[in-house]
């Protein structure tokens, strides 16, 4: 090959679209050299190279260590790119699956902070539902040893051994209304609203009402609910579902965090049926 057919440094970065600067640290930590250099120091490279540079390029885009690089290129075989993608693609999936988990946590936080700034926090609705997948933990206990706080304590323990993310909001479950009105600040379960969850919330008819104030301060809302569901003629279906929709995640105040309380509500067919 002629020297005339030689590209200097700017000419070849552009054939190859990469900086000069990267070429340069390349050719000074022995990863990509250039074929020729000038007696005035000045680095040529060959056409040929792109070949070779094209192979760098594909692994620094599968994240490979430039290490790395330099063992593969001086004895690559397809058994060794092949091991070495096998071992990058394992770590995509880790990555990929990280990504999408941190994806809906921020969905989900952004779905409640949504829903609490949209309500009139003062009134009761009525709303249909979908079935919603939960991890829903042991039955609490509560003694004149065990707390709210140490009943939470202990569903998070369980939650993690369940490899269960405890970034994902968790609620409260109370057996029925009645619980709920008797001990709103001693729930029988706990949930998270992780969606690896095995459990489901059913799909459903609800009566939906909001309240401010720390966790398991409901102030007047159950006697509200009461008021709201007698006047309407309203029988409640199960248990009763708190969430808070603003905690320490997204306000300081914690008299000021938001909780959603959810109970289904008996459709006129589930009552004659029971009847």
């Amino acid at each position: 090959m002629e020297d005339t057919d030689l590209l200097g440094i700017r000419d070849f970065a552009k054939y190859v679209g990469t900086k000069q600067s990267i070429l340069r640290h390349y050719d000074s930590i022995g990863l990509f050299k250039p074929i020729h250099r000038g007696k005035n120091g000045y680095r040529y490279y060959s056409p040929l190279q792109v070949t070779t540079f094209n192979m760098v390029k594909v692994l620094c885009t599968l994240k490979t260590s430039l290490r790395d690089i330099t063992a593969l290129q001086r004895n690559r075989t397809p058994e060794s790119i092949l091991d070495h993608l096998e071992k990058q693609e394992a770590k995509f999936d880790a990555e990929m699956y990280r990504l999408h988990e941190s994806y809906a946590i921020t969905h989900m936080y952004r779905r409640l902070i949504r829903e609490a700034l949209s309500v009139d926090e003062n009134m009761i609705i009525e709303k249909q539902m979908p079935e919603a997948p939960v991890f829903i933990g042991n039955e609490n206990e509560y003694n004149g040893t065990k707390s709210y706080f140490k009943a939470f304590t202990a569903f998070c323990q369980y939650a993690q051994k369940s490899n269960i993310n405890l970034s994902y909001p968790i609620g409260a479950i109370f057996a029925d209304i009645d619980v709920f009105t008797k001990r709103s600040a001693m729930p029988n379960y706990f949930f998270s609203t992780d969606p690896r969850g095995l459990k489901r919330i059913a799909a459903g008819h609800y009566l939906i009402a909001y309240t401010r104030g720390y966790y398991g301060s409901m102030n007047d809302l159950s006697a509200r609910i009461s008021e709201y569901a007698n006047e309407r003629n309203l029988c409640f279906d199960g248990p009763v579902y708190s969430l808070y929709l603003l905690d320490e995640v997204s306000i300081h105040n914690p008299d000021s965090y938001m909780a959603r309380i959810s109970v289904r509500l008996k459709t006129p067919e589930r009552t004659r049926q029971r009847n």
